[in-house]
């Protein structure tokens, strides 16, 4: 790769890099979290969402019970799903999520 600016290039081309890769990071995570979300209707699934700011970003569920169903260990799920099911996506994915983002990047520069 041949570059004109010098180091201004590669920096934006990391920088775009870094960005595209969280995007699909945040992405990868509610894809792993919906796996695990409580069923019933499927309204809390649907209800996931990914807001980017940069480098970071937000994963959310809009449902008003959404915090109860993730938080409340002593709720059973006859239609599946889980409590913990977004904050246990964090934690199994952290390396995937790097993984995401390294790729980004050199498949950049």
């Amino acid at each position: 790769m041949e570059l004109t600016g010098g180091t201004k290039d590669v920096e934006g081309l990391i920088r775009s890099a870094v960005t595209e890769g969280v995007g699909k990071a945040l992405h990868h995570i509610l894809d792993v979290s919906n796996e695990n979300v409580p069923m019933d209707m499927g309204d809390l699934k649907r209800s996931g969402k990914v807001k980017q700011d940069g480098f970071g970003g937000t994963i959310t569920y809009d449902e008003e019970y959404a915090v109860a169903q993730h938080e409340r260990l002593d709720f059973h799920h006859p239609k599946g799903g889980s409590a913990k099911y977004l904050e246990s996506a964090m934690n199994t994915e952290a390396s995937k999520v790097a993984e995401i983002v390294a790729r980004e990047v050199r498949g950049r520069l």
